[in-house]
């Protein structure tokens, strides 16, 4: 606000203006900076700017998500159809007695075995970030993988040649319960919880990758499948690997996402509910190598 006085020098004379405040004229009393007023206009147009660049962000992510769908569902659908082709294959170059035992052998391990790979793979993504989560630091972190990997070299090595003398099926089942009460053991920050927890994991890697192929072998000789079909058991295996590597992933950023996903009784951390449902799934698997397949 600008007061402009123009009283005179000798206060005495007569005929001369004060002009007040109150009198100064509107246009007058509030003088912009030009400065100012073009860095307004700047950050309105960034701010202009910006919103458009969230929406347009925002569409093309919705497009992108629609894309990987149809991606994932015309793989998936072309997996499916490549699969069956080669199961009716198997059937007519090998006589439909033998097709017959293979298929029951098929579905028996592929259930177990996707259970397994399922609760393994759903970890993958978060494991680090869980570690974070508690509070440890890089280097930590670091440590607790390089314990779980000697773990798998050494002890796991040990235990997974244990099955010639006590049963591939008993191992399977091992892996199971063993992964499960790692994957909870998760949800504690304390070290030691930890650490138990990954030298589990350990054993489990190794089991995983030489117990259940055993087993299956061994399988295929008890109930006098040809060897010749075990490329085909083998191969649908990977297959169902790749789904349930699909599957944890969808599965994991769901419940890792979703409201309230910590808040349980057994403590908080924010990736713990992935290691949650993989419990359940190598539980389930536990489960299935004691319903579903023979002691061998």
């Amino acid at each position: 606000r600008v007061a402009v006085d123009a009283a005179p020098r000798d206060e005495r004379e007569a005929g001369r203006v004060r002009l007040s405040v109150d009198e100064t004229p509107p246009s007058f009393r509030r003088v912009r900076d030009p400065r100012a007023a073009t860095m307004a206009s700047r950050r309105d147009l960034l701010e202009d700017v910006s919103r458009a660049s969230a929406r347009v962000g925002a569409h093309m992510a919705s497009d992108a998500t629609g894309l990987e769908l149809v991606a994932l569902v015309v793989v998936c659908g072309f997996c499916v159809v490549l699969q069956a082709l080669m199961a009716r294959r198997g059937a007519v170059k090998h006589g439909a007695g033998d097709h017959v035992a293979f298929q029951r052998l098929r579905r028996r391990y592929n259930a177990v075995y996707a259970l397994g790979t399922f609760g393994d793979w759903i970890q993958g993504a978060y494991l680090y970030a869980l570690y974070r989560e508690h509070g440890f630091e890089m280097a930590d972190i670091g440590y607790i993988f390089v314990l779980g990997y000697f773990t798998s070299a050494t002890l796991g090595t040990y235990v997974a040649s244990l099955g010639d003398e006590h049963g591939h099926r008993k191992l399977v089942m091992l892996y199971g319960v063993s992964y499960g009460i790692a994957c909870v053991a998760m949800r504690w920050s304390n070290l030691a919880v930890l650490l138990v927890s990954r030298v589990l994991s350990g054993v489990a890697y190794s089991l995983l990758f030489s117990s259940f192929e055993s087993w299956a072998i061994t399988e295929a000789d008890r109930v006098r499948v040809d060897r010749r079909y075990l490329v085909q058991l083998f191969s649908a295996a990977t297959f169902f690997n790749a789904v349930s590597a699909v599957a944890a992933g969808i599965a994991g950023n769901a419940v890792v996402v979703a409201p309230d996903a910590q808040t349980t009784p057994l403590g908080g951390n924010r990736y713990a509910p992935a290691f949650d449902v993989g419990a359940v799934s190598l539980f389930a698997c536990a489960l299935g190598a004691r319903t579903w397949w023979a002691e061998a």
